[in-house]
């Protein structure tokens, strides 16, 4: 399986992935670890708040402009937001309710190049598989997958063996 070893390579371990991809394994690389100069990479962690969801997006296009990938921030922007509306909505459920200051669980969002790809990924500590469903136009919510599909080439999920999981978007990074 593609994606077991590229975990491997990544000293950890998948144990599950969505859309058999060598982009899942490399999701779940240790944040300790050095990437190529040649391939940026740039992590935060972000409290359980509804307000972490601007500071993603904040944190993202402060990131690509930084790296000269402007170009690329309105639409990474968008799908940061909905991967970690996504995250706060779903990743948390069973992980402990946050406190009202954000404490508990923690959401992780890294951005990295590999090239010819900008990979978002959003971490939680679910292990609960996104499902992209087709909501009523009429419905308020539901459609966080969509735009992440219609925004990205491809997106998928993969479980990780220290709990939790990761969902990833790619987007042409240039």
């Amino acid at each position: 399986m593609i994606a077991r070893r590229a975990a491997e390579q990544a000293d950890t371990d998948v144990t599950e992935a969505h859309h058999d991809s060598p982009l899942a394994g490399i999701a779940s690389r240790p944040a300790h670890r050095r990437e190529p100069a040649a391939q940026p990479a740039a992590s935060c962690a972000l409290a359980a708040l509804p307000e972490s969801v601007g500071d993603a997006r904040e944190f993202t296009r402060a990131t690509l402009r930084g790296w000269g990938l402007a170009a690329v921030s309105d639409d990474a922007e968008l799908v940061v937001s909905e991967l970690v509306t996504n995250a706060l909505r779903h990743g948390l459920s069973g992980s402990g309710a946050p406190s009202a200051d954000g404490s508990g669980p923690v959401i992780g969002l890294r951005l990295m190049i590999q090239a010819p790809h900008l990979v978002c990924m959003v971490t939680d500590p679910s292990r609960e598989i996104p499902l992209r469903r087709d909501s009523d136009r009429l419905e308020a919510t539901g459609r966080g997958l969509c735009v992440i599909e219609s925004c990205s080439s491809r997106w998928g999920w993969c479980l990780l063996d220290t709990g939790g999981k990761v969902v990833w978007a790619l987007l042409p990074a240039g």
